[in-house]
């Protein structure tokens, strides 16, 4: 590509990385809220249908999930990154005319 170079690269991997950040904390924040609130809503279902209510956790699962979480989110960051990485600023923020 033309007028790519290290500094766009460079820029481009702090974006991913920022990005990769929220991804993180919000995993970190939603998984457990995630578990306790499905072991809440089993014990309610399995209480009222007089069932024991044996909750498994599948780790590998959740594994696959936050990686799958992590690519899904530097694909889509990584195109709006570019586009924004070679447009110019005045071009975008200068719409008046004298």
């Amino acid at each position: 590509m033309a007028g790519v170079n290290a500094a766009f690269y460079y820029w481009l991997a702090t974006r991913l990385r920022s990005w990769r950040r929220v991804l993180l904390v919000a995993a970190v924040a939603g998984i457990p809220l995630g578990i306790v609130a499905g072991r809440w809503a089993w014990a309610g279902l399995a209480g009222s249908l007089g069932v024991v209510p044996v909750t498994v956790i599948p780790g590998p699962a959740l594994l696959a999930g936050l990686a799958a979480l992590l690519l899904a989110g530097n694909l889509l960051t990584a195109a709006p990154a570019s586009v924004a990485a070679r447009t110019r600023p005045a071009a975008v923020g200068c719409t008046t005319e004298l």
